[in-house]
């Protein structure tokens, strides 16, 4: 089953959706053996990984695709990822991805409805 069918399924189900975020791989690889069905991952949580500040635009596109690719890549289970003014929040997709990639497959599963510009 594709990442992003199971995502929907799990956000229909009639129990509560715990989506844990995640900053690095090593915290993926925790929240996915701790049991959670789902994760997230955030500029803010990558960007404070990476170099110690909040999510100000210090960090290029590439570089915070990079670190969520390295995210997914690590478990098993749906990743919701926010890109917010960078594409809209989206799910990777696994399927055919391979390490030394240019861009990894995004595939929409949540529109982030915000009010900055």
């Amino acid at each position: 089953m594709k990442m992003t069918a199971r995502f929907r399924e799990l956000v229909q189900a009639p129990e509560i959706l715990m989506l844990p975020v995640a900053h690095d791989g090593l915290s993926a690889l925790v929240l996915a053996e701790a049991g959670f069905s789902a994760m997230s991952v955030a500029g803010y949580g990558t960007a404070g990984s990476m170099l110690g500040m909040p999510d100000i635009g210090v960090l290029s596109s590439t570089e915070m695709l990079t670190q969520y690719a390295h995210i997914v890549d690590r478990v098993d289970i749906p990743v919701m990822v926010d890109i917010d003014r960078r594409g809209g929040t989206t799910c990777f997709r696994r399927q055919g991805r391979r390490p030394g990639f240019r861009r990894p497959e995004l595939e929409p599963v949540y529109k982030e409805l915000g009010t900055g510009g």
